[in-house]
């Protein structure tokens, strides 16, 4: 008579079992859709859980950050330039949402003025076309200057 220790010793032989016992199987697989299902409802309540807001990066708070990471990329030729324009030791991150607050409130006109939507297909960006087809330019920003 075959003996299920045969079984899973030919289970075992041919790889079809890696270890363990066949009487074991059906315990893992129960533990397994335990662990799935638990992992699934975590996941679903910590997305629940999550606030949906706008990324921090279009806020004040991200433009400082994205700025000051910049200043602390500059060359030292550069550094000293933007400490020419702005004058001593204002530093960037402290006047990199300016133009969104002038945007508000000074010159609305000024609204799209500081930023260019670039469409996800284009992998170049040319500020001369692009100006010219789009009131969203950031060239505005230099005509308006000169």
């Amino acid at each position: 008579m075959l003996q299920l220790e045969d079984v899973e010793r030919v289970f075992l032989e041919e790889g079809m079992l890696k270890s363990g016992s066949l009487l074991q199987l059906p315990q893992v697989r129960l533990n397994r859709l335990v662990r799935t299902t638990a992992s699934a409802v975590v996941l679903g309540t910590m997305m629940v859980g999550c606030p949906i807001g706008p990324a921090a990066a279009w806020g004040p708070e991200g433009h400082s950050i994205v700025a000051e990471i910049a200043q602390r990329r500059l060359s030292a030729t550069a550094l000293t330039e933007v400490k020419r324009i702005l004058g001593g030791e204002v530093s960037m991150a402290s006047v990199a949402s300016w133009a969104d607050d002038v945007r508000y409130s000074v010159h609305p006109e000024s609204y799209n003025w500081h930023f260019v939507d670039i469409p996800l297909a284009n992998d170049t960006y040319d500020p001369v076309s692009e100006c010219a087809a789009n009131a969203q330019c950031s060239g505005r920003l230099r005509d308006r200057r000169d």
